[in-house]
């Protein structure tokens, strides 16, 4: 997704996540301004924290999926090892990629 140059990513707010400060960026698409995600990047180290969209309704997040275990893979890449799905403040998912090597 970071590497597509066809969508645009564009700054929303300041918010605290998780007792940290965050910036919610929201990604889209330019043609028809189609809401992808929300990106709730870490204020200090840049790291994404989570991601959802909001209920277009009341702008209420439902869920969260968070990244987690920042690892390097290769190549000078950092990739989150462990993700977390929490759907209105329960853990619903988890999960751990492994073996993820950049070639």
């Amino acid at each position: 997704m970071l590497q597509n140059d066809s969508l645009v990513y564009e700054y929303k707010k300041s918010v605290v996540y998780k007792d940290r400060e965050a910036q919610i960026v929201q990604v889209y698409t330019p043609q028809k301004k189609a809401l992808l995600m929300d990106m709730f990047v870490d204020a200090k180290t840049g790291k994404i924290l989570t991601s959802s969209k909001p209920d277009p309704e009341t702008d209420n997040y439902n869920y969260f999926a968070d990244e987690l275990d920042y690892q390097p893979i290769g190549k000078g890449v950092i990739f989150p090892l462990v993700y977390q799905v929490w759907v209105k403040g329960k853990l619903v998912t988890e999960g751990k990629f492994l073996n993820v090597v950049v070639k």
